[in-house]
């Protein structure tokens, strides 16, 4: 049996190169998403382009995005990346949302993050959206997202 990870087609782009560097890490969270209206600015600032991506949902349904900053989470595991999803296709909009991200506990810089993303973590995340600061040194050295917590319909639970 082939693992999904070992197959060739995981190194052919930039998320199938991410998560497979993470896993022959250890596992954890990959990373973060920042979606955006409009990817060209990011594009602008970070001097290079989008990439497109898609997959096909099993309804049949392809659902289209531009993504750009996946390669960058590579090297440094604080970052997010960023999308644009095409034609309001985000995978959610086909259901209805039952919790809620409360708070994002991120070991890292906050201002590389800041630079990263052009604005603050919490605006990214959105007004409602709690970001705590650790240092990676709390974090066994490692830096990046190291718990979300949800508020969900039977209370709050910690994603670590």
């Amino acid at each position: 049996m082939v693992c999904p990870l070992d197959h060739p087609a995981s190194d052919s782009s930039p998320i199938g190169k991410a998560v497979s560097r993470r896993a022959a890490e250890g596992g954890g969270w990959l990373t973060w998403v920042v979606a955006v209206d409009d990817v060209a600015a990011i594009e602008t600032r970070l001097g290079r382009q989008a990439v497109d991506g898609h997959r096909t949902k099993p309804d049949g349904t392809d659902i289209r995005w531009k993504q750009i900053g996946v390669l960058g989470t590579l090297e440094d595991h604080q970052l997010p990346y960023f999308i644009e999803w095409i034609e309001n296709h985000h995978p959610s909009t086909d259901g209805k949302a039952i919790s809620k991200i409360l708070k994002v506990e991120i070991a890292g810089d906050e201002k590389t993050i800041t630079d990263w993303l052009g604005s603050d973590a919490a605006a990214a995340l959105g007004d409602n959206v709690e970001v705590i600061w650790l240092s990676p040194a709390d974090n066994d050295g490692e830096n990046g997202i190291v718990a979300v917590h949800l508020n969900t319909p039977n209370g709050v639970i910690r994603l670590d």
